[in-house]
């Protein structure tokens, strides 16, 4: 099932938001020089700066915003926005109680700090509210609770990765269901662990998410069936486990840098 990100205005910003259970991903523009008036969220908040400088404010604390910086911050705690000449893009994750107590975690008090694998599932999280097609819900769920992970560790270190039976388990079953995947939290009741330790072992194990991971296989059988049979791309495109047509080019067209029906020329 995939959700359409919701675009909507909020003050200055420009926001398109996808709500999930307990946790809600929003990707932020705001356009400068401006200054949004001091609000406070009902949730904890990881924020993340994906792109531009600005200045937040919390009483009379003031710290910068600059790309790549990622901040904690807990639920009803005011402050407010400066946004300095070229505008600022933020990435954000607010997480219920209920949600956070579920993780096993908490964003404790106000922090600022860089970690280039949260920066890296900011901006991964950014790219799928972008694109409609690409915002699958356990996708989403996936990226959002790794990030909240990574984040409520110290300086949001990663742990090791740990190679285990459940692991290899795991991979086997999404690399044979790749069409059709069971979701992060199957895959967690099935081995026993939480869904947040299956998001973060996985990326240890393979260097890449599981939604990444599905599309490179997904990718792989498609290029194989456009030589082997004559298939109509519409109906490859489904079979492939892809939303539509356009889809599944556009993702083809950025592996291979050419549209998948002109692959198919060229080859055959």
């Amino acid at each position: 099932m995939r959700d359409r990100p919701v675009p909507e205005p909020f003050g200055f910003s420009s926001i398109t938001s996808v709500e999930l259970e307990g946790v809600r991903v929003c990707l932020a523009a705001i356009p400068g020089p401006s200054a949004l008036d001091a609000h406070e969220h009902e949730r904890a908040t990881l924020s993340v700066t994906l792109a531009g400088a600005g200045t937040v404010e919390f009483g009379r604390k003031a710290y910068d915003c600059t790309a790549g910086l990622v901040e904690t911050a807990p639920a009803c705690m005011p402050h407010r926005h400066l946004v300095e000449a070229g505008g600022l893009e933020v990435l954000s994750i607010a997480v219920s109680e209920e949600r956070m107590r579920g993780l096993g975690t908490a964003l404790e008090g106000i922090r600022n700090f860089r970690d280039g694998r949260i920066e890296h599932i900011a901006a991964e999280l950014a790219s799928r509210l972008r694109a409609p097609g690409d915002a699958a819900r356990s996708e989403l769920d996936a990226l959002a609770l790794e990030a909240l992970s990574l984040a409520a560790r110290p300086h949001g270190n990663v742990p090791c990765a740990e190679r285990s039976l459940w692991l290899g388990r795991i991979v086997e079953r999404v690399r044979s269901q790749f069409r059709a995947p069971p979701s992060i939290g199957q895959l967690a009741a099935e081995a026993g662990v939480h869904p947040v330790h299956v998001a973060r072992s996985f990326r240890a194990a393979t260097g890449c998410s599981i939604g990444e991971f599905v599309r490179r296989l997904r990718l792989e059988w498609a290029t194989e069936q456009l030589l082997r049979t004559s298939i109509p791309l519409s109906d490859l495109a489904a079979a492939a486990g892809f939303a539509d047509q356009s889809h599944f080019t556009r993702h083809f067209r950025s592996r291979m840098g050419i549209p998948p029906a002109r692959y198919r020329r060229q080859r055959r």
